[in-house]
């Protein structure tokens, strides 16, 4: 998997213990939940795709998650298509995952919901050629759950006309 290239973050993933919905330090009943920050798990899943580690990809997907993604026209809304999905995009030749830092967003819906999107480029071979894809991504992402991607939306971004 030497081939295949991401941009590191610029900081190891961190998980904070942390109330939902209440400052730190404060106290909640005994329940503390760990709370990660959304960008952190989109580098996660970048990563993870950088290594090629289809099983642990899979993990960060809620078990109702939809997929709409980038190299297909369907919709993924079970764990075995978009296992399905990622098996073969995996496979693909020198495949290369880039993430344009500047590019990204995250919005938050509550205290535990989070939008996450910005640009992103696909790098891989199609019959023998490199071919560079720039898409636009979506993750929206429920930072309480193990499985903390709910929804994730990707397109390639088309030419400007």
């Amino acid at each position: 998997m030497d081939n295949l290239h991401i941009r590191a973050p610029r900081r190891p993933s961190r998980w904070i213990p942390h109330h939902v919905g209440q400052p730190l330090g404060s106290k909640m009943g005994d329940v503390i939940q760990m709370i990660r920050k959304p960008h952190e798990i989109v580098e996660r899943w970048m990563e993870l795709v950088h290594e090629r580690e289809l099983g642990k990809i899979l993990t960060l997907y809620d078990q109702n998650a939809i997929l709409i993604p980038t190299f297909s026209d369907s919709i993924q809304n079970t764990p075995e298509k978009i296992g399905e999905y990622f098996k073969k995009l995996l496979c693909r030749k020198n495949l290369k995952l880039t993430l344009h830092p500047k590019t990204i967003r995250t919005q938050p819906l509550n205290a535990r919901l989070f939008v996450v999107s910005g640009i992103y480029q696909w790098k891989f071979n199609v019959e023998n050629e490199l071919i560079t894809y720039e898409a636009r991504f979506t993750f929206v992402i429920d930072i309480t759950k193990t499985s903390p991607i709910i929804h994730h939306h990707s397109s390639q971004i088309p030419r400007m006309i």
